[in-house]
């Protein structure tokens, strides 16, 4: 729901006192309304906003059933400090922890919009498979998501890796980890940020929308799929990179370290920085290989 809908869905709140379905993800478990990120610029529509932010969602309306468990309609809201639990199979509206609570939620496997949970320091989410906003944990040091799959949104991570991630749909940033694996992740929709970074390993991974961004603390890099980056490739550090099949950079290129990377097909919207060895390099590989794919009898080097 964009924000004409959303500000549409308000006023007729103001006018009818009746809170249509899609308003539900914006209110809390307790019934609560949470939508005033809205920038509300009229004075009817802040009227109008004052009027629902004293409404009610009836207790009949904020959840339902499913053969997996209870669905949360709305969204999930915490301001405590003590542990919580978790026991829908599915929230619907946004997952969002404002204190370091640790949370625990074993039948949780989708949430429809964010989790925002940026202040906790343990997350046991051992079902969770998609999150179709941003998931962002800053401080989530012990993280368990072994089944996350999809995130349509951000994916913001500290010292851990969901294991099983596929496919995110905007920026992927990984902090404080200096191996960084992904074996399944094949899509990322915006930048890759991996500031401590010194081996990344993603053997499946075919785009990036965005930027690929290594600092100097990285020295390999593994892609062997990787066709295209929508931004910048900053690699300027790796030694070992391996990306035979990149062939679109939409911006610059730098892997002044690696001597063994170059390809004349790799097109690069600005400015390439390869190794000055690198080309030279790359001609004599290509004149063994041809040499060697028309011989038949054995060759010594």
């Amino acid at each position: 729901m964009n924000h004409i809908e959303l500000i549409h869905h308000i006023n007729h709140y103001a006018r009818t006192g009746i809170i249509d379905d899609a308003l539900i993800p914006s209110y809390d478990q307790t019934g609560r309304w949470q939508g005033d990120s809205i920038p509300l610029i009229k004075s009817a529509q802040r009227a109008a906003l004052s009027s629902i932010r004293k409404s009610l969602l009836p207790v009949s309306r904020r959840t339902t059933r499913s053969r997996s468990g209870t669905i949360l309609r709305t969204s999930f809201v915490w301001r405590r400090e003590n542990p919580v639990t978790i026991t829908y199979c599915e929230i619907r509206g946004d997952v969002t922890i404002f204190e370091n609570a640790s949370v625990h939620a074993t039948g949780l496997r989708h949430v429809g919009g964010r989790f925002i949970a940026n202040n906790c320091t343990r997350l046991y989410l051992p079902h969770l498979t998609s999150v179709s906003g941003s998931f962002e944990a800053m401080h989530g040091y012990s993280l368990k998501v072994p089944r996350l799959l999809y995130v349509g949104g951000d994916l913001i991570v500290v010292g851990h890796v969901p294991p099983r991630i596929e496919t995110v749909g905007g920026r992927f940033g990984v902090y404080w980890l200096f191996d960084v694996e992904a074996p399944r992740l094949r899509s990322v929709g915006g930048a890759f940020v991996a500031p401590k970074a010194e081996m990344v390993a993603m053997p499946v991974l075919e785009k990036i929308g965005g930027g690929f961004l290594l600092s100097n603390m990285a020295r390999r890099v593994q892609a062997p799929r990787l066709t295209f980056v929508g931004g910048d490739f900053l690699a300027d550090a790796v030694r070992n990179l391996r990306a035979p099949r990149l062939r679109v950079v939409g911006g610059n290129l730098d892997t002044r370290s690696a001597i063994d990377y170059y390809h004349p097909d790799v097109r690069v919207a600005g400015e390439w920085t390869p190794h000055p060895d690198a080309c030279v390099n790359w001609q004599r590989r290509e004149s063994a290989r041809q040499a060697l794919k028309g011989h038949t009898g054995p060759i010594f080097l």
